[in-house]
């Protein structure tokens, strides 16, 4: 029992520690995703929604697909994230050429405030990853 639950430890820590490796880093801004606009992709828009940068767009469509996003310390404001994990953001938008290369994509105000204080910034630094 003992050995099982140390090989399941380790397997766990290595499991943890490749999802870091395929964490991307990003400034993020953010949205409101109740005004009325398009949905590139498709289907009613969800609450914790984010438009797609150039990018995440580059790895091909990424219409539907979701992202574990946590705000990460160092931003360029130097706020304070609110720590509560990961959220899950699902892409439904689609940036154009207007959107600043700096930013991997932008999340919706509900899922920016869920990880950020909304009222002390409107940008953040991010990290992030796909959705298994």
């Amino acid at each position: 029992m003992r050995k099982a639950n140390l090989v399941l430890g380790l397997i766990a820590m290595i499991i943890a520690m490749i999802n870091c490796l395929h964490e991307e880093f990003s400034l993020v801004s953010y949205y409101n995703a109740h005004n009325p606009g398009s949905n590139d992709c498709g289907g009613e828009l969800e609450t914790f929604s984010a438009t797609a940068g150039i990018k995440v767009q580059d790895s091909g469509n990424p219409c539907g697909k979701r992202y574990l996003v946590k705000c990460v310390e160092g931003g360029p404001m130097q706020v304070p994230c609110r720590f509560g994990g990961e959220i899950s953001v699902i892409i439904q938008r689609l940036c154009n050429n207007l959107c600043d290369d700096e930013y991997d994509m932008y999340l919706s105000e509900e899922a920016f405030a869920k990880i950020a204080d909304i009222d002390r910034t409107h940008v953040i630094k991010i990290a992030y990853r796909p959705e298994i």
